[in-house]
C-alpha cells in the first residue's frame, strides 16, 4: 500500500536498502507499531522483520520502545535526513582534506610544473568558480555578469563569515537601486560589491592572489554549453589577473562599502592600499603587520609598523610603515624593485583617532 516510488528512491539514498525504505515509510505513515502489526500490515516474516527492525536502528530511523510488546516509531524524517547530511559533508570534508594531503605530496615531484586546465560550459566555469571560493582563506575577488551572481551568492556569504575579505563587481551596470534589492543578501555579507558596465570577459575570479577562474565569451551571446574557462592553479596568471581586477575596480562605481571589520588580512597590496587610503583618511593611526621578502637579497621579512605613508601614482603603488624601532620601511606588491620588501600577506591590524 505505501509503496511510493519517489519516497522508497529519497530514502534508499539516505542508505537504507528498499525493504527497509518500506518499513520505514510505514512507520512514518502509521506511527506507533508493534513488531505483530508491523507483519501484519506488510506480510513479512518475524524473522527477515526483526533483522530489518535491528538495522533501521542501527542507522538511526527508528526509536524502540521497551515494553510486551515492543512498539517501534519512526525518527522524523526531516532530522533524519538533516543528520545525514551533516555526516555527508563531514566525511567529504575529511576525504577532501586526505586528497589534499595526498596531491600535495606528489604535485611537485611527480609533475614539477604549475597546473592550468580548460573547462568546458558555464556549469563548469561557475562550479570551479565556486570552488575557488569556498577554498580562500584571505580574499577572494569576482568580476562576474549579473545573470550569474545567484550562482555564487552563497559561497560568497560563507567566505565572509570565515572573515575572507570580498570584492565583486557586477556588470552591466544598470540601475543602483535594482540591483540593491537584487543583491539585498548579498550586501549584508559581502565586504565590498561594485558595478561596472562592460567586461571583457564573461567571468573572473582570483582567491588569495595564486589561483584563478577565467572565463572568455560573451554569456549573453554564445549558448552557455560553448563558453569556454582557464584555471589556473598555480601562482604566476593569478597575480597579474589580481592587478586586472585592480584596474577594474578602482574605475568601477561603488555599490556597497561598510565599514572594514579589523583586523583584515590580503594577500593583494593592491586591495590593502585601497582600504589603507580610505583608513588613513580617518584615522591618524593605522597599524599593520606585514610578511613578505626583502627586494634585494630576497630574504624573510616579518614586521609590525604604523603606516606614516602612501605611494599610488603611475610608476609606484607603496605603503611606508616604521616599524618598532623607527626603521622606515617601503611594502611593495608582486614582483616589485623601486620598494623595500614585496609583501606576501598584509594584516591591517587597529586604528587610532
Amino acid at each position: 500500500m505505501y509503496n511510493n516510488e519517489e519516497i522508497l528512491k529519497f530514502l534508499k539514498e539516505l542508505g537504507l536498502t528498499n525493504q527497509e525504505a518500506k518499513v520505514y515509510l510505514t512507520l512514518l505513515v502509521h506511527g506507533e507499531m508493534s513488531a505483530t502489526e508491523l507483519a501484519k500490515t506488510m506480510n513479512l516474516h518475524f524473522p527477515q522483520l526483526y533483522n530489518i527492525m535491528s538495522s533501521l536502528e542501527v542507522k538511526g530511523f527508528i526509536e524502540v520502545q521497551e515494553g510486551r510488546p515492543k512498539r517501534y516509531k519512526a525518527i522524523d524524517i526531516n532530522y533524519v535526513a538533516s543528520r545525514r547530511i551533516a555526516e555527508i559533508k563531514f566525511r567529504a570534508k575529511k576525504v577532501k582534506g586526505l586528497l589534499s594531503q595526498m596531491r600535495r605530496s606528489i604535485a611537485y615531484s611527480k609533475y614539477g610544473r604549475p597546473s592550468i586546465w580548460i573547462t568546458l560550459g558555464m556549469r563548469n566555469i561557475l562550479r570551479n568558480l565556486v570552488e575557488l571560493i569556498d577554498n580562500a582563506k584571505y580574499d577572494v575577488l569576482v568580476v562576474i555578469h549579473r545573470d550569474y551572481v545567484n550562482s555564487i551568492k552563497k559561497s560568497l556569504i560563507s567566505a565572509r563569515k570565515r572573515g575572507v575579505q570580498t570584492y565583486l563587481v557586477i556588470y552591466p551596470g544598470g540601475k543602483i537601486e535594482e540591483l540593491t534589492t537584487k543583491l539585498k543578501a548579498i550586501n549584508k555579507a559581502v565586504k565590498r560589491v561594485a558595478i561596472f558596465e562592460t567586461y571583457p570577459f564573461a567571468i573572473l575570479g582570483v582567491a588569495d592572489s595564486s589561483k584563478a577562474v577565467v572565463s572568455y565569451g560573451s554569456p549573453k551571446i554564445m549558448p552557455s554549453e560553448k563558453l569556454y574557462g582557464i584555471v589556473f592553479d598555480e601562482p604566476l596568471m593569478p597575480l597579474f589577473l589580481t592587478e586586472d581586477f585592480y584596474q577594474i575596480w578602482i574605475k568601477s562605481k561603488p555599490l556597497v562599502e561598510p565599514e572594514l571589520p579589523l583586523p583584515a588580512t590580503f594577500t593583494s597590496q593592491r586591495l590593502a592600499l585601497i582600504e589603507l587610503k580610505k583608513i588613513t583618511s580617518k584615522y591618524s593611526k593605522v597599524r599593520i603587520k606585514v610578511k613578505g621578502i626583502y627586494v634585494k637579497n630576497r630574504e624573510k621579512f616579518e614586521a609590525t609598523g604604523t603606516v606614516i605613508g602612501l605611494v599610488d601614482d603611475i610608476y609606484q603603488k607603496s605603503i611606508i610603515i616604521t616599524t618598532s624601532d623607527g626603521t622606515r620601511v617601503s611594502i611593495g606588491g608582486p614582483y616589485v624593485t623601486l620598494e623595500d620588501v614585496e609583501a606576501k600577506l598584509i594584516t591591517i591590524l587597529s586604528v587610532e583617532k
